[in-house]
């Protein structure tokens, strides 16, 4: 990695007019660049994909691809290559090759799984071949997705740089088209490999600084997103394996969907999540256990500058007005309230510090307090001085402690 800070590589990008246009859909933007390249070459297109893939999973590159089709969003896939084959007399899609496509985002193993599945056998033909290119090179599922290849598919992994290098290892066929189109590629090749110079900038010197440090320097660029997503999801990563640290017996697991512990997975355990909400960033810890009909789950939650501790509840739903929503409030912090363990979750957070608010909204509110809808309560503490480092020793110990005294 070079000397370059990422304000220098953010200016650099914003001079690029390639970059201007990708900011409307990070992700789409990027599959129609692909698309581009199949329209350009497809044999060159097949050459680009199989300098990402290993040998042994090569596309053959001896026949002609005039007759594959290239789609976009076809089963929900980013980008899939096909061709069509008769079957008992039918005309059926073969699918050759599988690209999902992550720059925006963070790559879940259940989607990945899904995509597997829906070309499970592929009509008795040969598997398709599945590349993830991905913008973060470290991701919470990545491991996981390489050790169980039969149960999510045997994705490769590349990143944004591999495919600058892959693109320009074809440059004598995009190079010497004489169509006007070479500019665009190799604007293409530089914005992509700016922007993973700038994802390793994100993470630099990561443990040393607060998790947002830096977020206000991507918003003119309109990368806080990226930012927020890239620093969230490495923290939850560090803090899952200080959680596993000592072999607890608490099940520590990635999660997409906040819904999805009572509705899908009703297991006890601790479920580690990112998020964003109005540019603010969320790193979470959903702890559950799935022992009474409360459904209870205690969330410890950095959202900002805020350390959370929250309690979400179905005890009190059904609110209809957001007036309901306040009364609904207060009688799942009045009922916590009763709780001793809940109290002392609710109103004491990293030991002395001053739990936020201090005062209740005499008008509204029963207590010193703040929530959502009709279902959650919480508090907090300002951590605007403390480093990752330092997060992450808290919130591990904070997690274990909240997970076994239930």
């Amino acid at each position: 990695m070079d000397s370059r800070t990422d304000e220098i590589i953010l200016k650099e990008l914003e001079k690029l007019a390639i970059f201007k246009l990708s900011l409307g859909s990070k992700e789409l933007f990027h599959s129609n660049f692909l698309e581009f390249l199949w329209d350009i070459d497809h044999n060159m297109f097949i050459r680009i994909v199989n300098h990402l893939l290993p040998d042994q999973k090569w596309l053959p590159t001896e026949i002609d691809y005039k007759d594959y089709q290239l789609s976009r969003e076809k089963e929900n896939f980013d980008i899939c290559i096909f061709h069509q084959q008769s079957v008992k007399k039918q005309k059926i899609d073969v699918y050759d090759l599988i690209i999902e496509n992550k720059v925006k985002s963070i790559p879940y193993k259940e989607q990945l799984r899904d995509y597997k599945d829906k070309v499970r056998n592929n009509h008795g033909m040969d598997t398709p071949r599945f590349l993830l290119l991905s913008l973060v090179e470290n991701f919470p599922d990545k491991t996981e997705i390489a050790k169980n290849p039969e149960e999510y598919g045997y994705w490769h992994i590349a990143n944004y740089n591999q495919l600058k290098d892959a693109i320009n290892r074809e440059k004598e066929t995009w190079h010497h088209k004489n169509d006007g189109r070479s500019t665009y590629v190799q604007d293409y090749c530089t914005f992509i490999g700016l922007m993973h110079e700038l994802q390793q900038k994100i993470l630099a010197d990561f443990n040393n600084l607060p998790i947002f440090d830096k977020v206000d320097v991507y918003k003119p660029y309109r990368l806080h997103d990226i930012y927020i997503k890239l620093r969230c999801a490495y923290f939850l990563m560090l803090l899952k394996k200080e959680l596993e640290k000592d072999n607890n017996n608490s099940p520590v697991h990635f999660l997409k969907n906040h819904g999805d512990i009572r509705e899908k997975i009703k297991a006890k355990g601790i479920y580690l999540n990112f998020n964003i909400f109005r540019s603010v960033g969320q790193a979470a810890a959903f702890i559950y256990h799935n022992n009474d009909d409360k459904g209870d789950i205690h969330e410890i939650v950095i959202q900002g500058n805020q350390y959370r501790h929250g309690i979400n509840s179905h005890r009190f739903k059904g609110a209809t007005t957001k007036k309901d929503n306040i009364r609904k409030q207060n009688e799942l912090w009045n009922a916590c309230q009763k709780d001793e363990k809940d109290s002392l979750f609710l109103n004491k957070i990293i030991g002395d510090s001053v739990v936020q608010p201090v005062k209740p909204n005499k008008e509204t509110k029963d207590g010193a307090f703040n929530g959502y809808n009709d279902d959650y309560v919480y508090r907090y503490v300002k951590i605007d001085n403390k480093n990752v480092s330092e997060l992450l020793s808290l919130m591990a110990e904070d997690i274990k402690k909240q997970f076994q005294n239930r």
